[in-house]
């Protein structure tokens, strides 16, 4: 379907196990439903461009692709189901509406870019369960205020897109200045500054 511009609406069943690169790029879905097992393959850019402004992702989807709702710029707000594992780089890169994100107890990994320019996110909690992000997953999102982190800190604050590459660094982004927030007690957080960020502990 890619290029349907006057497509607004997909209504799809959940014998759908596998949507392939593009396929709704470029359209005017405003909802959509995606089935478990639709993320399961190599696929990319799935929704990139599209004018959706509401998301249902349902129970069993393990892994948000890569770019797949890159460019959706009437995205308000994203609840992640409890079986997501992993935020692929640039999923939601350029959602430059996108206000609320809830991310779920059991994500993983967060990769580089997954909300790069993601301009009107002010707050994102980052749940216990995730144990590597990049310092560039919300690189150029200059409204952000602050990143809450609910357990102990990542294992690595990593720019590298092999999140099991043994080589970590970190890169701080002079353009970010948002505020690291951690609860008293959390373990691999430094203060005043962590990796450079400014930080503060909360109750």
């Amino acid at each position: 379907f890619y290029d349907c511009t006057k497509l607004s609406q997909v209504i799809l069943n959940d014998k759908v196990d596998l949507f392939e690169t593009d396929v709704f790029m470029n359209t005017n879905i405003k909802h959509i439903r995606i089935p478990a097992k639709a993320f399961s393959g190599e696929c990319v850019d799935i929704f990139k461009g599209t004018t959706l402004e509401s998301v249902e992702l349902a129970e069993g989807i393990e892994r948000i692709p890569a770019g797949a709702f890159q460019w959706c710029l009437s995205l308000k707000r994203v609840e992640l189901p409890s079986t997501v594992k992993v935020i692929e780089a640039k999923a939601f890169a350029v959602c430059m509406n996108l206000e609320e994100v809830k991310l779920n107890d059991g994500l993983y990994c967060i990769e580089n870019k997954a909300f790069e320019s993601c301009s009107k996110l002010k707050k994102l909690v980052i749940p216990k369960s995730v144990r590597y992000m990049t310092s560039q997953s919300v690189f150029g999102s200059g409204g952000l205020e602050g990143i809450y982190f609910e357990g102990d800190a990542p294992d690595n604050i990593w720019c590298s897109d092999d999140y099991n590459d043994s080589d970590y660094y970190h890169q701080y982004i002079s353009k970010d200045h948002y505020t690291i927030y951690y609860h008293k007690g959390a373990k691999g957080f430094t203060s005043p500054t962590w990796y450079d960020y400014p930080t503060q502990i909360i109750e």
